[in-house]
């Protein structure tokens, strides 16, 4: 039943019903149903109950969950915001899409558009596609104009921030015509 219930659970997730995923994750008690309830509470804007779920997967073991805290403390959702302590728990989590996503804004709010970029490619290359804007953002900020309009299109072909990316498509093709 146990199971059941978590593979309903993440089932729920995966088309983006959060509430009513942790309905079912609720009733299960393990290290994954944990981490998988702090997944939901972040989306969910529930940043307590995210945070209390992230921490006890982590006590019992789960060792991806750090990530989540990471983008607590990086944008200071529901803790003051502690952009060292984002980094210490983005490098504390085992290599998954969200570690690397939350790596890329660490990078990302640091201007550090390189560094930004190489961990946004490697969240977008794990499965990751919400990334696709910000990766052409970051290809922008680089002044590689080609690639930046190249990913801007993967937006417009997934219909992902679509006006976004036509704006930046247009302005990036004017300053291909400056140089």
């Amino acid at each position: 039943m146990a199971e059941d219930n978590f593979e309903i659970g993440r089932n729920l997730i995966h088309v983006g019903n959060y509430s009513k995923a942790t309905e079912y994750l609720l009733k299960v008690n393990t290290p994954q149903s944990k981490y998988s309830l702090s997944f939901c509470y972040l989306h969910l804007y529930k940043y307590d109950l995210c945070k209390k779920y992230a921490e006890e997967a982590i006590v019992e073991g789960h060792r991806r969950a750090h990530w989540i805290l990471g983008i607590l403390y990086l944008d200071g959702f529901g803790v003051l915001k502690d952009s060292s302590k984002a980094l210490e728990y983005f490098n504390l989590s085992e290599d998954c899409a969200g570690k690397f996503n939350g790596l890329g804004g660490y990078y990302f709010d640091k201007s550090d558009s390189k560094q930004s970029l190489e961990n946004y490619l490697r969240s977008f290359n794990m499965g990751n596609i919400d990334c696709m804007f910000i990766i052409g953002l970051c290809y922008k900020y680089l002044e590689d104009y080609r690639n930046a309009i190249e990913w801007f299109n993967k937006c417009i072909n997934n219909n992902f921030r679509k006006d976004n990316a036509i704006f930046e498509i247009k302005f990036c093709q004017d300053q291909l015509k400056i140089k």
